[in-house]
């Protein structure tokens, strides 16, 4: 199973961004997963958030899955191949993981896509060039502040290209949390894979990315 890990990030949050890339480049070299990191906008007219749509499009033949991870957010290095979640969801086309709390308030629980997994299908492809192109779409978004998370909310709303039977909806806690202490934390007696900085001041979302990469040297 050919597999790659895909990153973006601009110029403003180099600062984490750069820390998390080298942390899950040790994670990925581990399993021998690719790793790509793109700085390139394509957008003109929309929030760098959007940029992961184009991104996956423009890797998405030359592999069996692409993993998408936000640069807030990075493997711990002790986590296990995420091969192991793909194999639970062999007949899915997307796996993606719930977010803490229903936000958005959709008829089924809110997605976050700060990591979410795509395979390689004819399906996917036209699917995610709908999600990234389609006007009406982007238009229709009701919540424009979470950019392209709400295009994907209307999307599963509106069970677009009958987006609902083809996800894998994983439980909060188990690819991902977003606090190891307090509201957010996981609370799965298992670690999750992936340390999700979500809703962070960038400066804390830079010290404790370094803090663990600092960390990683006395494993």
């Amino acid at each position: 199973m050919k597999i790659c890990m895909l990153m973006y990030y601009d110029a403003t949050i180099k600062g984490y961004g750069e820390i998390n890339y080298k942390i899950n480049k040790i994670y990925c070299d581990k399993y021998g997963i690719d790793l790509i990191v793109s700085h390139e906008n394509t957008y003109a007219d929309r929030h760098p958030s959007y940029e992961k749509l184009p991104l996956v499009l423009k890797y998405i033949d030359q592999y069996d899955y692409l993993v998408w991870i936000d640069a807030d957010a990075y493997f711990y290095k002790e986590s296990e191949d995420i091969r192991n979640i793909i194999n639970s969801h062999p007949d899915k086309d997307f796996i993606f993981s719930e977010d803490v709390k229903n936000w958005l308030k959709c008829s089924i629980q809110n997605v976050n896509l700060g990591v979410f997994i795509v395979k390689s299908t004819e399906y996917t492809k036209q699917f995610i060039n709908f999600w990234a192109y389609d006007q009406e779409s982007y238009n229709k978004n009701t919540a424009p502040g979470f950019w392209e998370q709400g295009v994907l909310t209307y999307l599963f709303n509106n069970n677009k290209y009958e987006i609902q039977s083809n996800i894998a909806l994983i439980k909060y806690g188990v690819l991902q949390q977003f606090r190891e202490e307090g509201e957010y934390r996981s609370t799965h007696m298992k670690k999750p894979l992936i340390l999700h900085f979500a809703n962070m001041p960038s400066k804390s979302r830079e010290e404790n990315s370094i803090k663990y990469y600092a960390s990683l040297s006395t494993i």
